[in-house]
C-alpha cells in the first residue's frame, strides 16, 4: 500500500502539469464539498433563527376561538391549568392605524398584560396607561423615537367614523423578524378594551408549553383533542408556515443542484485517476 502512494506522489511531483492537474481536482472537489455543507448550514442557521424570533414574541402555542372574539372564562382557565399550563397570556388583536405627520401606516395593535406576556414571550413590556411600545421598523418608518407622541386609529362598531387616539411612544422593539418589527404596536390590555368598547373580551391566548413536554406539535394536537370544539391550539410558527414550508424546499433543491457539482468533480477525479494510470504505465 505505500508504495502504490509513494508512485502516486512521485508520479505528481514529476512535473508542473500532473501536480496542477492534481491540485485542481483536489481543490474542486473540496469546494463543492465545502459550499453544499455551508448552504445547509445557512438554511438550518436561518429556520433556527427564525423559530427563536417567533417564539420569542408569540410565545409556544397560540389559542383562538372560532367565534372571534371571546371571554377568558373560569371553565377554560380552569382547564389549561388541569394541564400544567401555568404560563398563560389573554391577547386582544386589533387591525388599525398608526399617524404620524400626516404619515398613515397600517399596524396590528396587540393589547397585552405585561406581567403574564412577560412571562411567556420573555419581551419586557413597560407600558403605562396613555404609552405603547412599537417595532424598530416601524419606527424608522415614521421616524419616531422615544417620548414622541402618535396617533392610533381604531375601528368603531357603532359609527362609521375611526376614533382617534393620542399615545407617547414609551418603547422601541426590536422582534428580530421584519415583519413584526413594521407592523406590532403594543398597547395595555384594559386600554384596548375600553377604547374598542370589547368590555373583557379577548380573541386570542397565549400559552407556554409545560417543561418535560418533549414537543410542541404533539402537544398541540393533544391539546386540541381535549378543547372544546370551538377553540383551535397553534404552534408559533403556524403564521410563517408557508416560509417555513418554502425554506425546506429550497434547501432540499440548492442540495440537488449543488451535488451535480460534486458529480462533476468525480469526473474531474476519475480522470485523474486515468491520467496517472497512463503516466504509472509509462
Amino acid at each position: 500500500m505505500f508504495k502504490i502512494y509513494q508512485s502516486l506522489l512521485l508520479i505528481i511531483l514529476k512535473d508542473k502539469s500532473s501536480f496542477k492537474f492534481a491540485l485542481g481536482v483536489v481543490l474542486s472537489l473540496s469546494f463543492s464539498i465545502a459550499v453544499i455543507l455551508s448552504t445547509i448550514g445557512i438554511m438550518d442557521g436561518f429556520k433556527e433563527a427564525l423559530h427563536n424570533s417567533l417564539r420569542g414574541s408569540e410565545g409556544d402555542i397560540i389559542i383562538k376561538s372560532s367565534d372571534g372574539f371571546f371571554k377568558y372564562s373560569e371553565e377554560l382557565s380552569g382547564f389549561l391549568n388541569s394541564e400544567g399550563i401555568n404560563n398563560i397570556s389573554p391577547l386582544v388583536n386589533i387591525e388599525g392605524f398608526i399617524i404620524k405627520d400626516n404619515i398613515s401606516k397600517g399596524i396590528l395593535i396587540k393589547g397585552v398584560i405585561p406581567e403574564s406576556f412577560s412571562r411567556v414571550t420573555n419581551l419586557n413590556l413597560n407600558l403605562q396607561n396613555d404609552d405603547i411600545i412599537i417595532g424598530s421598523e416601524l419606527a424608522k418608518k415614521l421616524s419616531l423615537k422615544v417620548n414622541d407622541f402618535a396617533v392610533l386609529a381604531f375601528g368603531k362598531n357603532d359609527v362609521g367614523l375611526p376614533q382617534l387616539n393620542r399615545f407617547k411612544v414609551s418603547g422601541i422593539i426590536n422582534h428580530n423578524i421584519y415583519e413584526k418589527n413594521l407592523r406590532f404596536v403594543y398597547i395595555n390590555q384594559s386600554v384596548l378594551q375600553d377604547i374598542s368598547m370589547l368590555e373583557d373580551y379577548i380573541n386570542a391566548i397565549s400559552i407556554l408549553v409545560p417543561k418535560g413536554e418533549t414537543s410542541i406539535d404533539v402537544f398541540t394536537r393533544d391539546l386540541n383533542n381535549k378543547l372544546d370544539l370551538n377553540y383551535r391550539a397553534v404552534p408559533f410558527w403556524q403564521e410563517f408556515a408557508t416560509l417555513l414550508e418554502a425554506v425546506k424546499v429550497e434547501k432540499f433543491v440548492i442540495g440537488i443542484i449543488l451535488q451535480l457539482i460534486v458529480v462533476i468533480s468525480i469526473f474531474n477525479v476519475s480522470a485523474f485517476i486515468v491520467f496517472v494510470d497512463e503516466k504509472k504505465s509509462k
